[in-house]
């Protein structure tokens, strides 16, 4: 390769890496070398030659949850791309097994890692990313008590759009399944939603709020807490799509209606929101833009290694669709 264009082995190479200056001329020859010896370069060698494999490490919680496996989709479609290997680790929401990865992909000698946290606001996870020696990327979780580079949702113009929409409809009693103060995403919609409620001098009172995990059960038991107060919600906003299926599922059980019977917004498109009649109106965001982001980002310091973080937001918005009914003009008094 290296006789081919006429250059020595180190301009090879940064031009291979992208590393270092390297005149224009002189990439052009390297170049078309590579294209005319139809050149692949060794990955495994070269990672062995810096201690780091052309690998990056992508942490989740739950690979069954659908956001997370078009996360891991997209990951992978973008890294093959750009010659790196995915290694995906699935916590289960085990903050133990969660710290055991983000040191075994070290370890193993991954340039990178992208995670998305179990709980982003515990002391000790902060120090453990703090302490890597490989760049980390944090996807729609920021830590509480210290400092990472951060690509997230933007949960305020969602949020607004979706009561600003109930309160039009004629809605006042608006109940909420929001996640809890562990992850970024909870704490926000559940800020921005009390937030844009005060804006129309609407309150919140506590038993039409009720905390749910990521998963079907939750959403059910929480459904079936504000669905069973003496003055039920007349809509209720749930902030996670596996809740969703759960809250609606209560519903079903309970030979209940939407939007007749009590209005919908949900969070992220999905199959359910998709495919179910009446369609659900949601909350949405565009996580392939996310992942893209994430993921560049992440390359970007594995190239050129700062010190410093920065988190980057991408919008959110309203998707009106048909779960949320008008209330009657002796209901909105």
């Amino acid at each position: 390769m290296a006789k081919a264009a006429g250059v020595g082995m180190g301009t090879v190479s940064r031009v291979i890496n992208d590393s270092g200056y390297v005149g224009k001329e002189t990439r052009q020859r390297v170049q078309a070398a590579i294209e005319s010896l139809s050149f692949k370069p060794n990955f495994i060698a070269s990672g062995m030659r810096s201690n780091r494999l052309r690998s990056i490490g992508v942490i989740v919680s739950d690979i069954t949850n659908p956001m997370f496996a078009t996360i891991v989709q997209k990951a992978q479609q973008i890294l093959l791309e750009n010659d790196y290997q995915l290694f995906l680790g699935v916590t289960n929401d085990d903050p133990a097994l969660e710290a055991q990865l983000f040191q075994t992909l070290e370890h193993q000698g991954v340039s990178g890692i992208m995670a998305t946290l179990n709980d982003d606001s515990s002391p000790q996870t902060a120090a453990l990313i703090e302490s890597l020696g490989v760049p980390v990327v944090l996807l729609n979780r920021a830590l509480v008590h210290g400092r990472a580079t951060v690509v997230a949702s933007e949960q305020e113009t969602g949020c607004r759009e979706a009561v600003d929409h109930l309160v039009e409809q004629g809605h006042r009693r608006i109940g909420l399944l929001i996640t809890d103060q562990t992850t970024l995403p909870g704490r926000e919609r559940h800020s921005a939603i009390t937030t844009a409620l005060a804006r129309h001098r609407l309150a919140s009172p506590p038993e039409l709020i009720a905390t749910v995990r990521h998963d079907v059960s939750s959403g059910y038991q929480a459904m079936a807490k504000l669905m069973t107060l003496e003055t039920r919600p007349s809509a209720v906003v749930v902030g996670s799509n596996r809740a969703l299926i759960g809250a609606l599922d209560y519903l079903r059980q309970n030979h209940l209606h939407y939007p007749q019977d009590v209005s919908i917004i949900g969070f992220d498109e999905t199959d359910v929101t998709r495919l179910l009649s009446p369609a659900i109106t949601i909350v949405n965001r565009d996580y392939g833009a996310l992942t893209t982001t994430a993921v560049d980002l992440l390359l970007q310091r594995i190239n050129k290694p700062l010190r410093t973080t920065e988190t980057v937001l991408q919008p959110t918005w309203l998707e009106k669709r048909e779960s949320v009914g008008k209330m009657a003009d002796q209901a909105c008094t």
